[in-house]
């Protein structure tokens, strides 16, 4: 949300119709953002090759066989020279933050694995976070989550 009341026009694509009434409320609630909801099931909708600057996939934790495919559809949408920032819950939060499967946290190996050679990882880190560090859930310990910064090479021709 913060993004659209900066001024850029946001795609949200979500399968649960609750979400984006959320922040389509918010957009209409006098927040000046300018926001398309989309509802679709992110392992298969496709967005338009080459019509985003900026995607964030953010804590959508999914199997190994399905995560690469999604992000490949991610890095399809980006134009030349977009980013691609993805960030999901660490192994090591497995039993306190996330989804309670081990093979749906994130590592940096997996999530390097996960993302096609296009666009390169510029940045691919775990990062640790201590319990009430810049968080309003101060009763719960402390967590990490694994990110990826990348760009997409301006002379490619997709994601595919």
């Amino acid at each position: 949300m913060w993004l659209a009341i900066k001024g850029w026009t946001m795609t949200l694509v979500d399968v649960l119709r609750i979400g984006l009434g959320q922040q389509a409320a918010q957009a209409a609630n006098g927040q000046g953002a300018t926001i398309n909801a989309v509802h679709a099931d992110v392992t298969t909708w496709r967005a338009p090759e080459g019509g985003f600057d900026l995607v964030i996939v953010s804590n959508l934790h999914l199997g190994t066989d399905t995560l690469p495919r999604v992000l490949d559809g991610a890095a399809h949408a980006l134009g030349p020279g977009g980013q691609l920032d993805v960030v999901g819950h660490h192994i090591s939060n497995l039993g306190h933050h996330g989804p309670p499967y081990a093979e749906r946290l994130f590592t940096q190996d997996r999530l390097q694995r996960a993302l096609a050679p296009n666009p390169r990882a510029d940045i691919l880190d775990a990062r640790y976070r201590m319990a009430g560090q810049e968080t309003r859930r101060t009763h719960m310990p402390g967590d990490a989550v694994v990110l990826a910064w990348t760009t997409k090479f301006a002379n490619s021709g997709g994601g595919n």
